[in-house]
């Protein structure tokens, strides 16, 4: 609004003639107001047109609500155009006014002229420094701006220690604190420049005025440099203040030089000096020294855009061969890409397997290419044995019926070990429970099916479940109890069982690295068999923890650390590493580790907020992925809406161990600020995401977790194959997930 008041005091200052001659043709003062007031207003509507096109762009980019954005726009098209409106009115009607007084002031006004005193010349600065004070305040207000947006970019990009409320506005800002920042300052730069030449074009008249009186250069110099350089120098020095205490008490720390931030902060004081200069030269100087200057400024100006091409083409073609014979070096030298290299050919030998299952022949074979590979690097492998039963469901047309009237339910908690797919099922109770938590304890719950409230806090909903277990309840039936309006006299269930996911005998895998200190081990996991090639899901995961296993083993750890390869992952829900917890629950935290070495977002740690980065989401599916791309690994058929928690998977008995604590279900501050650190110096950009199945059975089990994995829009497809993953990111996906794993596990 600074800008568009003092753009028309400019515009109609530049006018002032044609308004003398419409005052001369008998226009009216009001006439004349609305005629230039109309005009900037429509100047201003034309060029909101097609300010709302990029805005209609932004609001796509930063998903902003189309009722938001109209009424920001229609907003901004009003106010700004009466701010407009009344400024040119307002200023035409005082030019109006003031053109008129000028033939009267010019007598006096020069019979006052005389040589420079104080006096006349603090009466100089009083009179026309007021044309300048529009300037002088949008360079501290924007430039205070300006100076913020690269003194907070600096601050979080030179790896300081941010504040949470720091780290929120640089993330919730990013790329746009920038275009904010070099807008601002475009803007500034503008309004500096049309207000000096403004104020030049004013002047022009009494400094030469002067000059024919006999005021020499010396003379003009003390009159024109306070008034032009020094508010331009004041304004700039409180930029900088303003934006540097801001940033200080955002962001903790300056990490721009002093040198640096002088400088940027003396450019508009030297402009400044250096167009009065040329400016006061040029008006000693005759007409033929004036052609010449011309000529020269002219030359120069086109010399300095040549050289600044020049230098940009020149420092690009650096730039470019620097980076190419850094690549070549990385690839010939860089133990980054080393491991990178050893990994994708691991993928490759993994992927070629095909369609490999946890359990199938194709998974053993994985199971083969991993073992070989860590014994051959010194690596003493354990295995596990597990049997993982299926996951079941009740079919469509389960009914629950008590005294004889089918009644809705919610969900199911029992064994269904001894169920078999497709057979039918009746359980009957004549004397059915109801209970809650006040009362289970108290009840006679053995053989009986026991009835619970629906929609039960889910710790509530767990010590229920542990109590009714210990009892040997026969079924824990969640109902709306407004539906029992009458005393129970018996109940049955009758269901069909379909086993959804298919159960599998197969290996859990682990190598064990001891560290200089004792402890519980750190836990660094994957999962081995995939749906499809699996390339990226999960062969890339299972060979990248093969090749960290190998480099803990070669530079050993300050803590103790356990890779382990678990048998099944999201796609056999995570039987593999529930039967691992149920046996090995203490860990000191975990990472896990799949799907990565890819060019899609990486996701890194489990938020609920946006302090770390904007919350990342999962990819749907390829768009290029065909009908016949799919691999079915989920039973299609029609299943009852109940939940069914079956007892005899171990997903369900890790679920009701213990307690929901939705702080163990996020990564910590600490955590995430590390992650942070390090992925600023290997400039690796991250996003928070949701968390993964295996970090939510690991978080349960009061476990620090975090999961480290780039999902892939070709999971569970035939077209998840090796060419979707690129080498450079393999080798630096491996080297970050170190440098995490030592700073967690309090390695120097």
């Amino acid at each position: 609004m600074l800008f568009l008041y003092n753009r028309t005091q400019i515009y109609i200052w530049h006018r002032r003639k044609e308004i003398e001659v419409l005052k001369g043709e008998g226009w009216t003062k009001r006439r004349i107001s609305t005629m230039l007031s109309s005009e900037i207003v429509i100047v201003w509507i034309l060029s909101m047109i097609g300010t709302g096109l990029i805005g209609i762009f932004i609001k796509e980019t930063l998903s902003v609500s189309w009722s938001l954005f109209i009424k920001c726009f229609l907003g901004t098209i009003i106010f700004g155009g009466l701010v407009l409106y009344i400024s040119a009115y307002n200023s035409t009607y005082r030019a109006y006014k003031n053109i008129f007084k000028r033939s009267k002031n010019n007598s006096k006004k020069s019979a006052r002229i005389r040589k420079p005193d104080n006096f006349l010349f603090w009466a100089d600065i009083s009179y026309y420094g007021n044309r300048l004070i529009l300037m002088i305040i949008q360079i501290l207000i924007g430039g205070a701006l300006c100076f913020f947006s690269w003194f907070a970019i600096s601050a979080v990009e030179s790896n300081v220690t941010t504040t949470v409320l720091g780290a929120f506005i640089h993330t919730r800002v990013g790329t746009w604190l920038k275009l904010i920042g070099i807008s601002t300052f475009l803007l500034v730069l503008l309004t500096f420049f049309d207000s000096l030449v403004s104020y030049f074009d004013l002047r022009g008249k009494d400094i030469n005025l002067l000059k024919q009186l006999g005021w020499q250069k010396k003379h003009i110099n003390k009159l024109i440099y306070p008034q032009v350089v020094l508010p331009v120098l004041i304004s700039s020095i409180l930029a900088i203040t303003v934006g540097a205490i801001f940033t200080k008490l955002l962001y903790e720390s300056l990490s721009v030089s002093v040198a640096l931030a002088f400088i940027a902060d003396m450019i508009l004081p030297i402009i400044s000096f250096l167009m009065a200069y040329t400016w006061i030269e040029d008006l000693y100087k005759t007409d033929k020294e004036m052609v010449r200057v011309k000529k020269q400024r002219q030359q120069i100006a086109l010399a300095s855009v040549l050289i600044i091409v020049s230098g940009i083409f020149i420092s690009s073609k650096i730039g470019n061969k620097s980076k190419m014979m850094a690549n070549e070096n990385n690839v010939e030298d860089s133990n980054i890409d080393e491991n990178g290299t050893i990994a994708l050919k691991m993928i490759d030998k993994i992927a070629d397997l095909g369609n490999r299952p946890v359990g199938s022949k194709g998974n053993q074979k994985e199971v083969e290419i991993l073992c070989k590979f860590l014994k051959d690097n010194g690596l003493e492998v354990q295995k596990e044995e597990i049997k993982v039963p299926p996951y079941r469901r009740f079919k469509e047309g389960t009914k629950l019926k008590i005294n004889n009237k089918e009644i809705d339910f919610r969900g199911v908690v029992m064994d269904l070990s001894n169920t078999i797919e497709g057979e039918k099922y009746r359980i009957k109770d004549k004397n059915p429970v109801i209970v809650d938590l006040d009362n289970v304890d108290k009840e006679n719950i053995e053989d009986h099916i026991v009835f619970i409230e629906k929609g039960l806090d889910v710790n509530d909903f767990k010590k229920i479940i542990r109590k009714c277990k210990g009892k040997k309840a026969q079924a824990i039936i969640e109902v709306e109890m407004a539906d029992i309006n009458q005393e129970i006299e018996d109940a049955a269930l009758e269901f069909e069982i379909v086993e959804l996911y298919q159960g599998y005998s197969s290996e859990n895998i682990w190598v064990d690295i001891e560290g200089s200190k004792e402890g519980a081990p750190f836990l660094v996991v994957t999962n081995h068999g995939s749906v499809g090639p699996g390339a990226v899901n999960n062969a890339s995961g299972v060979a990248s923890l093969a090749v960290l296993a190998k480099e803990f083993k070669t530079k050993p750890p300050t803590h103790p650390i356990k890779f382990l390869w678990v048998a099944g992952g999201e796609e056999n829900v995570n039987g593999g590493i529930a039967r691992y917890l149920e046996s090995n629950p203490e860990h000191s935290g975990a990472l896990i580790l799949q799907s990565i070495g890819t060019s899609d977002r990486l996701l890194l740690g489990s938020r609920r907020d946006n302090l770390y980065g904007v919350h990342g989401s999962v990819p749907k599916i390829g768009k290029d992925v065909e009908e016949k791309d799919l691999i079915p690994y989920v039973k299609e058929t029609d299943i009852h809406h109940s939940a069914v928690f079956d007892l005899d998977h171990p997903l369900t008995i890790e679920y009701i161990k213990y307690d929901a604590d939705l702080g163990k279900l996020v990564t910590s501050d600490e955590w995430m600020e590390i992650v942070q650190e390090i992925s600023r110096e290997i400039k690796v950009h991250f996003q928070p995401g949701p968390s993964t199945n295996m970090a939510g059975l690991i978080g349960q089990n009061g476990i620090p977790e975090i999961n480290f994995w780039r999902p892939s829009p070709y999971r569970n497809t035939y077209k998840d194959t090796i060419d979707k993953i690129d080498l450079k990111a393999l080798g630096k996906d491996i080297d970050f997930t170190e440098q995490i794993i030592r700073r967690i596990t309090g390695e120097e």
